[in-house]
């Protein structure tokens, strides 16, 4: 059965967004160049976060000693209560890790998507192609700073791309979902296209706070679980996506065909 443009095209744009939502790493068993270079000047917990989530990191421990004054409200005597904190030491490189879902390959598959349904009336498309190219770049950039970069400018890169990737990766699937619901105008798709867009918000909250959580979950395993949850949740909505967008298919396959 031949698929038509609008299926296709809706099809490579949720694999995309599957492949973009979901890590699944495997260990290459192949060692990065370096050790990392960890910094005194900044807390093990930030470059450890940055590095584990992103590369894959292991590190150690240490205790410290937690000083500060208090004051007895009966004598007015002053005291000083030592605790002892665990912290983050130092950090190392896992060997390199390949993502199963590739982000690279989930922005290819979606500026085909927008490609597909490109026409002279859908800049939306036009912009979801050109930032699915970028945020390809910046995927690209964040794999291979391990072997030019290291310690804490590594860390600060990652944090600051990892932003702009985040963002761009948020407004290319708002791009490709606002120029499929222009294909799909009038009262006849009033209410899936309400839906798709409840959907699409949903969803992208949950990817911005399944990162978030994910990068904290570095050191703190029990957030792993609440990650994995709020990825179950967006799978569930990218089904719930396709049900609404193919519901719509004969409009967007008819108004692509007029515009053309």
């Amino acid at each position: 059965m031949k698929l038509s443009r609008g299926k296709l095209s809706i099809i490579l744009f949720l694999l995309g967004f599957l492949f973009i939502v979901l890590d699944v790493n495997i260990d290459t068993g192949i060692a990065y160049p370096n050790n990392y270079n960890n910094s005194d000047n900044v807390i093990g917990e930030f470059q450890y976060y940055n590095i584990k989530s992103t590369y894959g990191a292991s590190c150690t421990y240490k205790m410290i000693e937690d000083k500060h004054d208090s004051s007895l409200s009966d004598d007015n005597s002053d005291a000083v209560s030592t605790n002892e904190a665990k912290v983050i030491d130092k950090v190392f490189f896992d060997n390199i890790h390949i993502d199963i879902f590739n982000d690279i390959v989930g922005f290819i598959l979606i500026a085909i998507a927008a490609f597909l349904l490109k026409n002279k009336g859908s800049r939306q498309f036009n912009y979801a192609i050109l930032l699915s190219i970028i945020s390809l770049i910046l995927s690209i950039i964040i794999y291979i700073l391990p072997f030019f970069v290291n310690g804490i400018l590594l860390c600060n890169l990652v944090f600051a791309i990892g932003f702009a990737y985040l963002f761009a990766g948020v407004i290319t699937t708002f791009f490709y979902t606002h120029g499929f619901l222009k294909l799909a105008p009038g009262i006849a798709c009033r209410d899936e296209r309400s839906w798709i867009k409840a959907a699409w918000y949903v969803s992208v909250v949950g990817f911005v706070l399944a990162t978030f959580v994910y990068w904290l979950g570095s050191d703190y395993h029990a957030l792993i679980v609440t990650g994995n949850l709020f990825t179950f949740v967006i799978i569930c909505l990218i089904v719930v996506y396709y049900l609404l967008a193919k519901r719509c298919l004969d409009y967007i396959n008819e108004n692509y065909n007029s515009q053309k």
